[in-house]
Protein backbone atom coordinates (compact mmCIF):
# COMPACT_ATOMS: atom_id res chain seq x y z
CA UNK A 1 0.00 0.00 0.00
CA UNK A 2 1.27 3.49 -1.34
CA UNK A 3 0.91 6.30 1.18
CA UNK A 4 0.82 10.12 -0.22
CA UNK A 5 1.89 12.80 2.64
CA UNK A 6 0.09 15.83 1.98
CA UNK A 7 1.77 19.17 2.29
CA UNK A 8 -1.25 20.89 3.74
CA UNK A 9 -4.02 19.86 5.96
CA UNK A 10 -7.39 19.51 4.30
CA UNK A 11 -10.73 20.92 5.43
CA UNK A 12 -12.90 17.53 7.13
CA UNK A 13 -14.88 18.40 3.71
CA UNK A 14 -11.98 17.68 1.72
CA UNK A 15 -10.57 14.71 3.60
CA UNK A 16 -13.62 12.94 3.00
CA UNK A 17 -15.16 13.67 -0.24
CA UNK A 18 -12.41 14.95 -2.29
CA UNK A 19 -8.73 13.13 -0.86
CA UNK A 20 -8.11 10.26 -2.55
CA UNK A 21 -7.51 7.05 -0.95
CA UNK A 22 -4.06 6.09 1.14
CA UNK A 23 -3.58 10.22 1.64
CA UNK A 24 -2.41 11.05 4.79
CA UNK A 25 -1.24 13.98 6.78
CA UNK A 26 1.58 13.92 9.76
CA UNK A 27 -0.47 14.69 12.94
CA UNK A 28 3.29 16.17 14.57
CA UNK A 29 2.68 18.69 12.21
CA UNK A 30 -0.08 20.85 12.71
CA UNK A 31 -2.56 22.03 15.70
CA UNK A 32 -4.50 19.28 17.52
CA UNK A 33 -7.71 21.05 16.85
CA UNK A 34 -6.97 20.38 12.73
CA UNK A 35 -6.98 16.22 13.92
CA UNK A 36 -10.39 16.80 16.36
CA UNK A 37 -12.19 18.37 13.46
CA UNK A 38 -12.25 15.41 11.26
CA UNK A 39 -12.30 12.76 14.36
CA UNK A 40 -15.11 14.72 15.94
CA UNK A 41 -16.60 16.31 13.04
CA UNK A 42 -20.34 17.79 14.14
CA UNK A 43 -21.06 20.13 10.33
CA UNK A 44 -22.55 18.65 7.58
CA UNK A 45 -22.02 17.51 4.50
CA UNK A 46 -23.42 18.73 0.98
CA UNK A 47 -23.10 16.26 -1.63
CA UNK A 48 -24.86 13.55 -4.11
CA UNK A 49 -26.46 11.28 -2.82
CA UNK A 50 -26.32 7.77 -4.67
CA UNK A 51 -29.34 6.54 -3.76
CA UNK A 52 -31.67 9.55 -3.88
CA UNK A 53 -29.80 10.32 -7.52
CA UNK A 54 -29.82 14.09 -6.35
CA UNK A 55 -28.03 16.40 -4.38
CA UNK A 56 -28.36 16.11 -0.45
CA UNK A 57 -26.91 17.50 2.72
CA UNK A 58 -25.65 14.69 4.94
CA UNK A 59 -25.32 14.84 8.71
CA UNK A 60 -23.02 12.76 11.18
CA UNK A 61 -24.80 9.34 12.48
CA UNK A 62 -22.82 10.01 16.21
CA UNK A 63 -22.97 12.66 18.39
CA UNK A 64 -20.63 11.28 20.26
CA UNK A 65 -17.77 13.53 21.59
CA UNK A 66 -15.08 13.99 24.12
CA UNK A 67 -13.44 17.18 25.50
CA UNK A 68 -10.66 18.73 22.96
CA UNK A 69 -8.26 18.54 26.10
CA UNK A 70 -9.15 15.03 26.86
CA UNK A 71 -8.60 14.03 23.03
CA UNK A 72 -4.54 16.06 23.19
CA UNK A 73 -3.64 13.25 25.40
CA UNK A 74 -4.29 10.56 23.06
CA UNK A 75 -4.63 12.10 19.79
CA UNK A 76 -1.64 10.54 18.27
CA UNK A 77 -2.00 7.09 20.20
CA UNK A 78 -2.68 4.32 17.10
CA UNK A 79 -6.17 3.98 16.44
CA UNK A 80 -9.18 3.30 13.46
CA UNK A 81 -12.03 4.96 13.03
CA UNK A 82 -15.29 5.29 11.18
CA UNK A 83 -17.40 7.89 10.16
CA UNK A 84 -21.26 7.85 9.08
CA UNK A 85 -23.18 10.60 7.99
CA UNK A 86 -26.95 10.09 7.19
CA UNK A 87 -28.89 11.20 4.29
CA UNK A 88 -31.35 14.16 5.60
CA UNK A 89 -33.73 13.48 2.70
CA UNK A 90 -33.82 9.62 3.75
CA UNK A 91 -32.57 8.21 6.89
CA UNK A 92 -31.63 4.72 5.13
CA UNK A 93 -29.17 6.34 2.41
CA UNK A 94 -25.80 7.13 4.22
CA UNK A 95 -21.98 7.48 3.49
CA UNK A 96 -19.05 5.87 5.44
CA UNK A 97 -15.68 7.28 5.89
CA UNK A 98 -12.48 4.83 7.33
CA UNK A 99 -9.06 6.00 8.49
CA UNK A 100 -6.45 4.54 10.22
CA UNK A 101 -3.41 6.01 13.19
CA UNK A 102 -0.46 4.86 13.04
CA UNK A 103 2.73 6.55 14.31
CA UNK A 104 1.34 9.59 14.54
CA UNK A 105 0.04 10.20 11.04
CA UNK A 106 -3.99 10.13 10.26
CA UNK A 107 -4.93 8.17 6.79
CA UNK A 108 -7.58 7.86 4.82
CA UNK A 109 -8.48 3.94 4.09
CA UNK A 110 -11.15 3.64 2.77
CA UNK A 111 -14.86 5.11 1.83
CA UNK A 112 -18.57 4.28 0.48
CA UNK A 113 -19.92 5.28 -2.01
CA UNK A 114 -16.47 5.70 -3.70
CA UNK A 115 -14.74 8.50 -4.44
CA UNK A 116 -15.30 8.31 -8.09
CA UNK A 117 -18.84 7.85 -8.17
CA UNK A 118 -19.46 11.06 -6.17
CA UNK A 119 -17.28 12.81 -8.70
CA UNK A 120 -19.05 11.63 -11.87
CA UNK A 121 -22.54 11.83 -10.64
CA UNK A 122 -23.15 15.55 -12.50
CA UNK A 123 -21.19 14.86 -15.39
CA UNK A 124 -23.46 13.17 -17.38
CA UNK A 125 -25.00 16.15 -19.48
CA UNK A 126 -21.85 16.46 -21.37
CA UNK A 127 -21.92 12.90 -23.37
CA UNK A 128 -23.42 14.41 -25.84
CA UNK A 129 -21.24 17.40 -26.64
CA UNK A 130 -18.13 15.33 -26.19
CA UNK A 131 -19.78 12.12 -27.65
CA UNK A 132 -17.10 8.99 -27.74
CA UNK A 133 -14.50 11.33 -26.06
CA UNK A 134 -17.00 11.09 -23.05
CA UNK A 135 -15.68 7.71 -21.44
CA UNK A 136 -12.13 9.70 -21.32
CA UNK A 137 -13.48 12.26 -19.44
CA UNK A 138 -14.75 10.44 -16.35
CA UNK A 139 -11.57 8.13 -17.01
CA UNK A 140 -9.46 11.13 -15.63
CA UNK A 141 -12.42 11.56 -13.04
CA UNK A 142 -11.80 8.39 -11.93
CA UNK A 143 -8.09 8.24 -11.73
CA UNK A 144 -7.78 11.48 -10.07
CA UNK A 145 -10.48 10.03 -7.56
CA UNK A 146 -7.63 7.08 -7.10
CA UNK A 147 -5.09 9.36 -6.62
CA UNK A 148 -3.15 9.10 -10.18
CA UNK A 149 -2.94 12.51 -11.10
CA UNK A 150 -0.23 11.93 -14.23
CA UNK A 151 -2.80 9.67 -15.70
CA UNK A 152 -6.06 11.76 -15.23
CA UNK A 153 -4.44 14.71 -17.53
CA UNK A 154 -3.78 12.80 -19.68
CA UNK A 155 -7.33 12.12 -20.94
CA UNK A 156 -8.33 15.31 -19.62
CA UNK A 157 -5.53 16.69 -22.39
CA UNK A 158 -7.53 14.55 -24.82
CA UNK A 159 -10.71 15.89 -24.56
CA UNK A 160 -9.39 19.25 -24.55
CA UNK A 161 -7.63 18.79 -27.57
CA UNK A 162 -10.46 16.74 -29.06
CA UNK A 163 -12.43 20.40 -29.06
CA UNK A 164 -9.45 21.84 -31.47
CA UNK A 165 -9.45 18.96 -33.83
CA UNK A 166 -13.55 19.71 -34.08
CA UNK A 167 -13.17 23.14 -34.53
CA UNK A 168 -10.94 22.71 -37.27
CA UNK A 169 -12.89 20.35 -38.92
CA UNK A 170 -15.93 22.67 -38.40
CA UNK A 171 -14.09 25.62 -39.88
CA UNK A 172 -13.03 23.72 -43.43
CA UNK A 173 -9.72 24.26 -45.07
CA UNK A 174 -10.79 27.85 -46.50
CA UNK A 175 -9.45 29.10 -42.94
CA UNK A 176 -6.00 27.17 -43.17
CA UNK A 177 -4.98 23.82 -44.70
CA UNK A 178 -4.68 20.46 -43.09
CA UNK A 179 -1.07 20.63 -43.57
CA UNK A 180 -0.64 24.23 -42.33
CA UNK A 181 -2.64 23.34 -39.46
CA UNK A 182 -1.03 20.07 -38.25
CA UNK A 183 2.57 21.92 -38.16
CA UNK A 184 1.44 24.72 -35.34
CA UNK A 185 1.76 24.66 -31.99
CA UNK A 186 -1.57 24.53 -29.42
CA UNK A 187 -1.64 27.76 -28.43
CA UNK A 188 -1.38 28.99 -32.37
CA UNK A 189 -4.19 26.39 -33.61
CA UNK A 190 -6.44 28.32 -30.64
CA UNK A 191 -5.77 31.47 -32.08
CA UNK A 192 -6.42 30.37 -35.53
CA UNK A 193 -9.90 28.99 -34.03
CA UNK A 194 -10.31 31.39 -31.95
CA UNK A 195 -13.94 32.21 -34.08
CA UNK A 196 -14.91 28.16 -33.85
CA UNK A 197 -14.07 27.77 -29.93
CA UNK A 198 -15.69 28.68 -26.92
CA UNK A 199 -14.42 31.88 -25.38
CA UNK A 200 -13.50 30.52 -22.04
CA UNK A 201 -10.93 28.00 -23.72
CA UNK A 202 -8.97 30.92 -26.22
CA UNK A 203 -9.06 32.85 -23.17
CA UNK A 204 -7.35 29.52 -21.31
CA UNK A 205 -5.53 28.42 -23.46
CA UNK A 206 -2.55 27.26 -21.65
CA UNK A 207 -4.77 24.40 -19.61
CA UNK A 208 -3.13 22.70 -22.45
CA UNK A 209 0.33 23.26 -21.90
CA UNK A 210 -0.25 22.71 -17.62
CA UNK A 211 -1.67 19.50 -18.94
CA UNK A 212 1.19 18.47 -20.73
CA UNK A 213 3.86 19.91 -17.93
CA UNK A 214 2.27 17.86 -15.24
CA UNK A 215 2.12 14.40 -17.88
CA UNK A 216 6.07 15.12 -18.39
CA UNK A 217 7.30 16.76 -15.35
CA UNK A 218 4.74 17.31 -12.17
CA UNK A 219 4.43 13.90 -9.40
CA UNK A 220 1.14 12.47 -8.58
CA UNK A 221 0.19 15.07 -5.88
CA UNK A 222 1.22 17.86 -7.68
CA UNK A 223 -1.60 16.94 -10.51
CA UNK A 224 -3.69 15.70 -7.70
CA UNK A 225 -3.21 19.31 -6.22
CA UNK A 226 -3.92 21.24 -9.64
CA UNK A 227 -6.62 18.55 -10.92
CA UNK A 228 -9.52 19.92 -9.27
CA UNK A 229 -9.24 23.89 -11.10
CA UNK A 230 -8.19 22.17 -14.37
CA UNK A 231 -11.20 20.26 -14.91
CA UNK A 232 -13.54 22.83 -13.53
CA UNK A 233 -11.72 25.20 -16.56
CA UNK A 234 -12.50 21.94 -18.83
CA UNK A 235 -16.23 21.76 -17.58
CA UNK A 236 -16.82 25.94 -18.47
CA UNK A 237 -15.46 25.42 -21.45
CA UNK A 238 -18.16 22.16 -22.09
CA UNK A 239 -21.44 24.22 -20.52
CA UNK A 240 -20.64 27.05 -23.14
CA UNK A 241 -20.66 24.42 -26.20
CA UNK A 242 -23.35 23.12 -24.30
CA UNK A 243 -24.95 26.75 -24.71
CA UNK A 244 -23.98 27.40 -28.06
CA UNK A 245 -25.75 23.87 -29.46
CA UNK A 246 -28.84 24.66 -27.55
CA UNK A 247 -28.94 27.97 -29.32
CA UNK A 248 -28.16 26.79 -32.83
CA UNK A 249 -31.00 24.61 -32.00
CA UNK A 250 -33.70 26.90 -31.09
CA UNK A 251 -32.18 29.06 -33.56
CA UNK A 252 -33.16 26.25 -36.54
CA UNK A 253 -36.30 25.59 -34.77
CA UNK A 254 -37.95 29.35 -35.28
CA UNK A 255 -36.62 29.98 -38.21
CA UNK A 256 -38.05 26.98 -38.86
CA UNK A 257 -41.84 27.38 -37.79
CA UNK A 258 -41.33 31.35 -38.26
CA UNK A 259 -41.04 29.87 -41.97
CA UNK A 260 -44.00 27.72 -41.78
CA UNK A 261 -46.03 30.94 -40.48
CA UNK A 262 -44.86 33.19 -42.66
CA UNK A 263 -46.23 30.34 -45.91
CA UNK A 264 -49.54 29.71 -43.52
CA UNK A 265 -50.11 33.34 -44.37
CA UNK A 266 -49.41 34.30 -47.91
Amino acid sequence: MKMNILKYFPSPREFFIETPLYHTVNLKGYDVSKAYAIEYFKGTIDSHCIECGRHSVFEPKSSYSINLKTYETSYLDDDEFELVFICTRNNDHSMHFYFIKRKGMLLKIGQSPSLADLATYDVGKYRKVLGKKYSEFTRAIGLAANGIGIGSYTYLRRVFYDLIDRAHEKSGDDLISKEEFQILKVKDKIKVLKDYLPKVMVKNANIYSILSKGIHELDEEECIKYYKTLKMGIELILDEEIRRIEHEMKTKKITDEIGNISGDLK
